[in-house]
């Protein structure tokens, strides 16, 4: 038995699978809201504040029940982002000026 013929097509399919990744994407949490149209007000204000670092990304609200005595929040998160730590230096440069900011994860796909 000789060795298995190379076939070029996974390789092609591999390299889509990179570029367009599934599961939790890194991202930065920027805010929480009480409700989803204070959080959709909340990121279009801070895009044009932060215009330079949240210009090119997309925006997640996410619902967040934290239980009794504090209910539900819409956490705002704006990613994705290429890294992890990607997310820590854009968390560096936002709390220089005065954002609050946490890295964090938005769903991929």
């Amino acid at each position: 038995g000789g060795a298995p013929a190379k076939m070029a097509a996974p390789k092609d399919t591999d390299k889509e699978a990179a570029t367009m990744p599934s599961g939790p994407q890194p991202a930065v949490h920027l805010a929480s809201y009480r409700s989803r149209k204070s959080a959709d007000t909340g990121w279009a204000q801070l895009r044009r504040t932060q215009k330079q670092l949240l210009g090119g990304l997309s925006h997640e609200i996410k619902q967040i029940n934290l239980g009794r005595g504090k209910g539900t929040f819409y956490r705002l998160l704006a990613g994705p982002l290429a890294s992890e730590a990607a997310a820590e230096k854009m968390c560096r440069s936002l709390k220089q000026r005065r954002q609050y900011c946490e890295p964090s994860f938005m769903s991929g796909g």
